[in-house]
């Protein structure tokens, strides 16, 4: 993205929502998330239990924050957690 231009939420762009995409660029973003989804998991189990339940936690804490911080509220992690 260039300076000076900023991302809009979806419902902020002039087409909506008579918006389109393009699903074959899509399908293949997708099935590289898939594909790295499994090799995480993979590692994850390679880890044990143990520590994949603790880097799962983590994973959960950061996005519970992060999202409430967007909406303009910041939780402390530790007690999300």
């Amino acid at each position: 993205m260039s300076s000076g231009n900023y991302q809009k939420y979806i419902w902020q762009q002039a087409q909506w929502p008579q918006w389109s995409f393009n699903s074959a660029a899509f399908s293949q973003l997708l099935s590289q998330v898939n594909l790295e989804r499994g090799r995480l998991l993979g590692s994850m189990q390679a880890l044990g239990f143990k520590l994949a339940e603790e880097a799962s936690l983590k994973v959960l804490t950061s996005e519970v924050v992060k999202s409430s911080e967007i909406e303009g509220e910041r939780l402390n992690p530790q007690a999300v957690r």
